[in-house]
């Protein structure tokens, strides 16, 4: 019983597994719609390596076929004693590329009130996590001292499992006087001049920054992989029980066969 039970475990830990793999490429597909992604480090992470400054934005946006760049902000924070993540983008920029699934709240609503610095947009995994829903409050720490936020928007997002509070950029840097940027994703104009672009970025700023500049499909793909790590974490657990559970099969019928 054991045994059977802990096989089926894994049967349903790898269905899960599969079925979040296939929900978060469909999501990076419809929300990670950049030609080129630009970030420090040697590769793709969980957790970025070191931020880079806010005036490069500028210089990317001077490349010829650049049509727009978008700063990312990923910092991590704490909500009721337990870890979340705080991000901030430019959101009207970002919403003419991409796609933001919403979950509760209406989008065009919710701007003004994240651009005021009154409202926060929260995943669903974060309601889900603090048992918290649409129009509840939420207070973080800031520079002036703990400051509320009313859930304006629930959003789809993959990115973390604990949890993720969303702002615009404006309102992040004016709130929490954070200027520094994680990830920059780049627009080109013309597609056919991806490659040139992203060359260009890598020549003119890598070494300076210690910084990659990744096509689109390159980055998702590393990016699901990073996920699919943390995925096998679920696969070995399951595993060990099978295995425990075999032991203490074999344990039973080795003191059967001795008695």
């Amino acid at each position: 019983a054991a045994l059977g039970l802990a096989l089926a475990n894994v049967v349903n830990a790898d269905t899960l597994i599969d079925s979040m793999k296939a929900a978060t490429s469909a999501w990076l597909g419809r929300s990670f719609r950049a030609d080129i992604f630009v970030f420090a480090g040697p590769e793709v992470h969980a957790k970025f390596e070191h931020p880079l400054p806010k005036s490069l934005r500028t210089a990317l946006q001077a490349i010829p076929h650049v049509e727009f760049v978008q700063a990312f902000r990923m910092g991590r924070r704490t909500f009721g004693g337990q870890p979340c993540y705080l991000l901030s983008e430019d959101f009207e920029g970002y919403r003419r590329y991409n796609e933001l699934p919403g979950v509760a709240g209406d989008v065009s609503r919710a701007l003004p009130e994240l651009e005021a610095g009154t409202g926060i947009a929260a995943s669903e995994t974060f309601t889900r996590n603090f048992k918290l829903s649409l129009g509840d409050s939420v207070t973080l720490d800031t520079p002036d001292g703990p400051k509320s936020f009313r859930i304006a928007l629930v959003y789809t997002d993959y990115r973390a499992d604990i949890g993720i509070l969303f702002t615009t950029r404006s309102a992040y840097e004016r709130i929490f006087r954070d200027e520094l940027v994680d990830l920059y994703s780049v627009y080109v104009s013309d597609r056919a001049s991806v490659k040139q672009v992203r060359a260009q970025i890598a020549h003119s700023f890598g070494e300076r920054y210690g910084l990659l500049a990744l096509g689109s499909d390159d980055y998702k793909r590393d990016l699901v992989g990073v996920i699919d790590r943390t995925m096998s974490l679920a696969r070995a657990t399951e595993l060990v029980a099978v295995v425990v559970a075999s032991l203490g099969i074999i344990n039973t019928l080795l003191v059967g066969k001795n008695q």
